[in-house]
């Protein structure tokens, strides 16, 4: 219980300080940009942007990567970003976990055609699982998919596994490859079940009340928005579980934020959508290629935006979809003429070049990509923010719920990870 309760007090001064900074930083964080610009711009200083147009596109790469950020002069804004990387810090299930990975070894089969992404995941979660010694190694896999995760701990962890997923297709494919390759000596039973997980009729939630009462842990990777606020609510049964969020997007701000009592009390914080959104956005490694990219991308959507607000005279935001990387290397006009028609806006060619061309229109571009550059910072601290107040509820009611980053961020940024033993 000592150990419960000095946990619980790390928590709570981790939502403390997290909610103090955001709160005085609500202005950037809490709306996009482009979407009320160029009020929206009021939380970003001068100096801040002055520092960011002084860097190099390898410096402004290191950065947007969060590799470092040493090449901005000492200024506010460099002490704003220290500030960002002490507080979005989280302790790691195993400092030195790629290399230790490397010794968990399967045949070459049993992870063929599997992302190099998803193989790190699975490997990471059977690192973690194989130390909890359970005596009874049954286990509930929510939202298991084609259920990679679920055969590799049957197979090769000796689990009895039962793959809970609503998509049948998907399970199909997976039980077709289950049937294709050899099983090992030792291997656990591994099931696909058909279900839709949280829903709160009688049949569903008899059917999870048995599956969790043969089960003494369940893991949820990924699991999308709803879905891991049920699956940690089956914590209440006393089951050990490993719960990985992800798509807070699809979340409304009250269920994401100000679930436990302290959080409410004493470290509030009134998240957006957008809040969600950026939360939700990845912050892997990419190459300078995929950032340059990335940066005409932004630019081209952008300046959609300011081209649409000056035609008609508001600043809604628009949602105008997403292209194949090599749309935004034509023309501008090429690329906005087909925009523009879903935007029911008539315009030319030449009107649209003419737009992009204009420097006060490279000087607002340049702004907003600037400002971007500091918001982006700011998701994983929001997202920090809704795993802590999650972990914080289940300490609340009584449950040993700890947060550790299961991953390697850069493999896979998605890595913060709710544990109840």
């Amino acid at each position: 219980m000592h150990d419960l309760e000095t946990l619980k007090e790390n928590y709570q001064q981790e939502l403390l300080l997290l909610s103090k900074f955001l709160n005085r930083h609500e202005g950037i964080w809490s709306h996009e940009i482009i979407g009320n610009y160029p009020a929206t711009m009021e939380a970003y200083s001068d100096a801040w942007l002055h520092d960011l147009s002084c860097l190099s596109d390898q410096e402004e790469w290191d950065l947007d990567c969060e590799r470092n950020h040493h090449k901005l002069p000492q200024g506010e804004l460099k002490d704003l970003l220290n500030e960002v990387t002490t507080l979005k810090a989280v302790p790691r299930m195993e400092e030195n976990l790629v290399a230790a990975l490397e010794n968990q070894r399967y045949p070459s089969w049993a992870l063929f055609q599997v992302s190099g992404k998803k193989q790190h995941e699975i490997k990471a979660i059977s690192h973690y699982v194989s130390k909890l010694n359970l005596t009874n190694k049954t286990l509930v896999d929510i939202g298991g998919g084609k259920g990679h995760l679920s055969r590799i701990l049957a197979l090769y962890h000796g689990f009895s596994a039962s793959s809970l997923d609503s998509n049948l297709e998907l399970q199909e494919l997976g039980k077709r490859r289950l049937a294709k390759y050899p099983l090992p000596n030792g291997h656990g039973e591994l099931k696909f079940i058909h279900h839709t997980f949280g829903l709160n009729d009688s049949e569903t939630l008899e059917r999870e009340n048995l599956l969790f009462k043969k089960s003494p842990f369940s893991v949820g990777l990924h699991t999308c928005g709803e879905l891991a606020l049920s699956h940690l609510q089956k914590s209440k049964l006393k089951n050990s579980l490993l719960n990985i969020g992800c798509c807070y997007q699809r979340l409304s701000p009250a269920q994401a934020a100000q679930l436990s009592h302290f959080s409410r009390e004493k470290a509030p914080l009134e998240l957006t959508k957008y809040a969600l959104t950026l939360a939700t956005r990845g912050h892997t490694d990419i190459s300078l290629k995929d950032y340059t990219v990335k940066k005409r991308v932004k630019y081209y959507r952008a300046a959609i935006q300011l081209f649409a607000n000056s035609k008609k005279g508001t600043n809604e935001f628009l949602s105008v979809g997403s292209n194949h990387p090599r749309d935004y290397f034509r023309s501008f006009s090429e690329y906005a003429l087909e925009k523009m028609a879903g935007l029911d806006i008539k315009t030319s060619e030449d009107e649209l070049e003419s737009f992009y061309r204009c420097p006060s229109t490279t000087r607002s571009l340049d702004q907003i990509y600037r400002g971007n550059l500091v918001r982006w910072r700011f998701g994983r601290l929001i997202e920090k923010y809704i795993v802590y107040d999650r972990a914080l509820k289940l300490i609340e009611e009584g449950h040993s719920a700890r947060v550790f980053q299961i991953f390697d961020e850069k493999i896979s940024p998605r890595n913060m990870a709710i544990a109840v033993n």
